[in-house]
């Protein structure tokens, strides 16, 4: 995830852009469990996607509960999988809590940890391999925090879109902070100049044809 200060996702319409949550396999990752492929599931991940629902619903301290085991989770997964990283490069813990919100509200009787499993292969496609420095991006008074890697991707983005014509260097500049704005407003986005959540989505998950 982000390491500091990224900005909060607010709502979930930019998630139902998705579609589909569970179609694709992380690389190099496997459950271990035993010999027929059960396992205990500690804490919160046993409950299921109704009492999910409707602790975020109340923004209860069992839904922050459910973040925490989120957080829990895929760092887990950053230590277990070979050749990983990071797989929640540029995602905030908000963000992966709309995806399972959306997922949940269609399969309420599911259980926490097997959304967070399909969440986790789905998110297999952004995984940071190795580890990157991280490069501050500021405008005016509001600073994000993210890696050069996902500035790098940012940067090769927009250049795919026609908004970028700079290097593609992973560094915050004027050029970089330009481009981002124009791409935003061509997305009836919010101007920020900043590589928030849903200028990330808009770029790396854009919505499929027919879908918006």
């Amino acid at each position: 995830m982000p390491p500091l200060n990224a900005p909060e996702f607010e709502g979930i319409a930019m998630v139902r852009l998705l579609g589909t949550l569970l179609l694709f396999a992380l690389p190099g990752y496997a459950l271990a469990a035993d010999a027929e492929g059960s396992f205990a599931v500690d804490g919160i991940g046993s409950k299921t996607c109704q009492h999910f629902l409707a602790e975020r619903e109340q923004n209860s301290n069992f839904y922050f509960m459910y973040g925490g085991w989120l957080d829990g989770y895929m760092t887990a997964i950053n230590q277990y999988t070979v050749g990983a990283f990071d797989i929640t490069p540029w995602e905030t813990t908000d963000l992966l809590m709309a995806l399972i919100d959306n997922h949940c509200r269609s399969k309420p009787e599911e259980q926490f940890i097997a959304v967070a499993i399909a969440l986790a292969r789905n998110l297999g496609g952004d995984m940071l391999a190795e580890p990157s420095p991280v490069i501050e991006a500021k405008v005016g008074e509001t600073t994000m925090h993210l890696y050069q890697a996902t500035l790098a991707k940012v940067q090769e983005a927009l250049k795919a879109t026609g908004h970028y014509s700079g290097g593609v260097d992973g560094q915050f500049g004027p050029q970089t902070q330009t481009a981002i704005e124009a791409f935003q407003s061509s997305k009836q986005l919010k101007v920020t100049g900043l590589p928030d959540q849903r200028t990330l989505m808009a770029l790396f998950r854009p919505p499929k044809a027919g879908t918006e």
